[in-house]
């Protein structure tokens, strides 16, 4: 069972979060964790010694997190916010046609997604690679779904064909990230020109069937 401190969690809620020695110590949890995550899975790594390389208390740790699950999951999330600011609605440069604008932003989707790739390390350790990958594409096909029309200035249809297009487009992004991570060990600019290069068509299709 997992331990919880609620006294101490409500009270954490009502700190400053910009507080400078909140933000200090939080940053040694992490860095504390990041480490343990480094040689063992997250299963052995107690709350104690996240503590003993952070330098504080328990009492200390359950001001920010009720258990180490917790800043597993935030440490997920700040890795997928940053993929996903790169799938928010951007403007069109003036005079831009859609197919030039589709791979511009597909270069910044894949930009964003290998921008995480060197901090996945210590987060994909152990058995939890899929739960990120999958929180993953969760996260960018809701996005996408709720950007489009921001993106593309034009009125969505939401039906079954136009949520096929977002799973495709997210799983896509999610397995080029997956491939330069395991398996594919290319310079990023080169791994960009073949995704950009993949999705012309891709992407062509999806803003016929979207504007039609």
């Amino acid at each position: 069972m997992q331990y919880i401190c609620p006294i101490f969690y409500m009270e954490a809620g009502m700190k400053n979060e910009n507080d400078l020695r909140i933000i200090k110590t939080r940053q040694n949890i992490t860095d504390s964790f990041l480490a343990l995550l480094a040689k063992k899975p997250l299963e052995e790594i107690s709350v104690t010694e996240i503590c003993a390389g952070a330098k504080c208390s328990r009492n200390t740790f359950y001001l920010h997190y009720p258990y180490k699950e917790a800043l597993y999951d935030s440490l997920m999330d700040e890795l997928i916010d940053q993929v996903k600011q790169a799938f928010m609605p951007n403007e069109r440069i003036t005079g831009e046609n859609f197919e030039d604008y589709a791979l511009r932003h597909t270069r910044l989707m894949g930009q964003a997604a290998l921008s995480v790739k060197d901090q996945l390390k210590p987060v994909l350790a152990g058995d939890h690679n899929d739960v990120f990958f999958r929180k993953l594409l969760n996260v960018l096909r809701d996005t996408l779904m709720q950007s489009t029309e921001a993106n593309f200035g034009v009125k969505v249809k939401l039906d079954e064909k136009y949520r096929l297009i977002c799973w495709y487009c997210a799983s896509a992004m999610v397995g080029f990230l997956m491939a330069c991570y395991y398996d594919v060990d290319i310079p990023d600019e080169e791994a960009l020109d073949i995704l950009c290069a993949m999705h012309s068509r891709p992407f062509t299709y999806g803003w016929e069937y979207i504007s039609g």
